[in-house]
């Protein structure tokens, strides 16, 4: 058994500054970890980033699995010299309990299903007071400066003339302005809406995803999610309940960035929006400072 404090952790991943979303990691096995965090009031890396100021303060249902995503890829060993561990995807991603809220331990495993091509999948729990979260992630080691890809066809939004109507959206007042996902609102009608983001050179987690080679968080581009139907919930288009829906991220050339199926979200009686259930989350290409996203939801339906 070998015990990772957050020092340790440093030395394996190159996350640094707020992302860098665990305490420790104690390797139980060659392919299994247990991980734990505690963000509390005082916190001294300026995680407290993450915290709205909802009564309790709570954190964005998408870090559960950038916290665990942490916690596999530290357990998997240090990361070469030229290499980064992108997120990949996510599958199977269910929560019950609600939000975490913050000032409470988070706890969880993970466990090694495969190893392939660069690829490594693994299965996580955690759980945080009443809230449990479990689900499958896929990370990507690959070298910093790797061959330009293949990119894919361009798939344009179904209503691309809304984008010549763009709207501005302020940060939400009940977070830190940095952590609204969404800047523009193009279209709304049933069933469907198209927002927008250009995301900031000046974002503060560019100092630490990656040191030197800055790319957006995968789980940011998930919350651009949240944030639309929070956005959706604040001008009455959607109401407290549960909604099913799929969603798709794209460039402003319309490349594929990321592809969410399956999406269940919550919106409790005080407007709080919460995952709770997602079948596939894929993230296809890598977003730079000042890259200019897309997001496209349809088959927007109530689910209660």
């Amino acid at each position: 058994m070998t015990v990772l404090d957050y020092t340790a952790i440093c030395d394996r991943i190159p996350h640094r500054y707020q992302n860098m979303l665990l305490d420790t990691v104690t390797i139980t096995s060659p392919d299994s970890s247990d991980f734990s965090l505690h963000i509390s009031p005082n916190d001294t890396l300026g995680r407290t980033l993450f915290w709205d100021n909802h009564s309790p303060p709570q954190l964005p249902t998408p870090l559960t699995t950038e916290i665990a995503a942490l916690a596999c890829i530290s357990s998997s060993g240090a990361i070469k010299p030229g290499y980064f561990a992108y997120f990949a995807g996510i599958s199977n991603f269910t929560l019950t309990g609600g939000p975490c809220t913050a000032d409470t331990p988070i706890q969880g495993a993970t466990q090694k299903r495969s190893h392939r091509n660069g690829f490594y999948k693994h299965a996580f729990t955690l759980s945080c007071g009443d809230t449990q979260a479990r689900g499958d992630l896929t990370a990507f080691y690959t070298q910093e400066a790797p061959s330009e890809p293949n990119r894919p066809d361009p798939v344009p939004p179904m209503h691309p003339d809304a984008l010549a109507h763009p709207v501005a959206i302020a940060p939400f007042a009940y977070k830190n302005p940095h952590m609204t996902f969404i800047d523009t609102r193009y279209t709304h009608q049933s069933g469907y809406a198209l927002y927008g983001l250009t995301y900031s050179l000046q974002h503060p987690l560019t100092r630490g995803h990656f040191p030197g080679n800055p790319v957006m968080m995968g789980v940011s581009q998930w919350q651009m999610l949240e944030d639309t139907v929070t956005d959706l919930h604040h001008r009455s288009e959607l109401s407290a309940g549960v909604w099913q829906m799929d969603a798709r991220i794209v460039s402003d050339t319309f490349i594929p960035i990321c592809d969410m199926k399956g999406m269940v979200l919550s919106i409790s009686p005080q407007g709080i929006v919460t995952t709770i259930a997602a079948r596939k989350i894929a993230f296809k290409q890598r977003v730079s400072p000042g890259d200019r996203l897309i997001l496209e939801v349809s088959s927007i339906q109530s689910a209660t």
